[in-house]
């Protein structure tokens, strides 16, 4: 038997409301194309068989058996059949808190088609469809915490994905972290970085920044900064070469860097170390 650990738990997001209220549902076959429409309520739909496509927001999306799609309201869409007819049953419904129980779902008006391919997720589509036949007060409440059942399922999808993409990113920044210290002095650093992770240089900066809480280009500027004052300190290389040795495109930049930095020039830095 499960023990609490405490007497009493609060619910920490006092705003999460599953406001809503089903409307409809139906299944249907396409063999023709559909005509571009936009509903007044939200429509989750999941396609039993087929393919097909679906656009919306000006975009096309490619839909299969076991995917499923979100119609939003407002938002123009219409659907476009392939050389096999897809067969879906829909669940129409409206509601103050759609757009954000969908939104914590992982559904965006960029990205309104999912893969599911559950066939638990089938099954609770086609009770809610048995239900709605039956049309009695106690079918509607059961349909209503099957489509909650539903939700529940897309939402621990999307954070496991979630945890799964963290954990991929913590991967490639601790990647990119030995890297730079193993390369610092590589002029093309950032371009042989996004290569050597298999990732755009705009994406790697992104990921970096959000990541590290600074940009790639100052996280490697102070390293290097870092690595030439100790070198200043400790050797009697050149500034220079030190400079140079360290990627720095020319002493200028280096200078610029430098005083910046620690407020003295390389040259101020490195005599003020030489009295002690």
């Amino acid at each position: 038997m499960y023990k609490p650990k405490q007497k009493e738990v609060y619910i920490s997001n006092q705003n999460f409301l599953f406001d809503f209220t089903l409307l409809h549902c139906g299944y249907e076959t396409e063999d023709a194309n559909v005509t571009p429409q936009i509903f007044d309520r939200f429509a989750l739909s999941y396609l039993t068989e087929g393919a097909g496509y679906f656009i919306s927001n000006g975009k096309k999306h490619l839909m299969k058996k076991g995917d499923i799609y979100l119609i939003t309201p407002g938002i123009e869409f219409y659907q476009e059949n392939t050389k096999d007819p897809y067969k879906y049953i829909y669940i129409g419904l409206y509601g103050a808190n759609c757009p954000s129980l969908f939104e914590k779902a992982g559904f965006t008006i960029d990205k309104p088609v999912m893969t599911i391919n559950n066939e638990k997720i089938e099954e609770l589509f086609c009770d809610i469809l048995k239900l709605f036949s039956t049309n009695t007060f106690s079918s509607i409440a059961d349909a209503n915490l099957l489509f909650i059942e539903i939700l529940c399922f897309l939402f621990r999808k999307r954070e496991e994905n979630n945890v799964r993409l963290e954990s991929k990113k913590t991967s490639y920044m601790q990647q990119a972290a030995i890297f730079i210290e193993n390369n610092i002095g590589n002029k093309n650093l950032i371009q042989n970085l996004s290569k050597y992770l298999f990732l755009s240089r705009s994406y790697l900066s992104t990921m970096f920044k959000e990541y590290y809480g600074t940009t790639l280009k100052h996280y490697i500027t102070n390293i290097r900064i870092a690595k030439a004052t100790l070198l200043i300190k400790t050797t009697n290389t050149p500034i220079i070469k030190i400079a140079k040795n360290l990627g720095f495109e020319d002493y200028p930049t280096f200078y610029k860097c430098f005083f910046k930095k620690l407020g003295l020039s390389p040259k101020k830095y490195q005599e003020y170390y030489k009295e002690y």
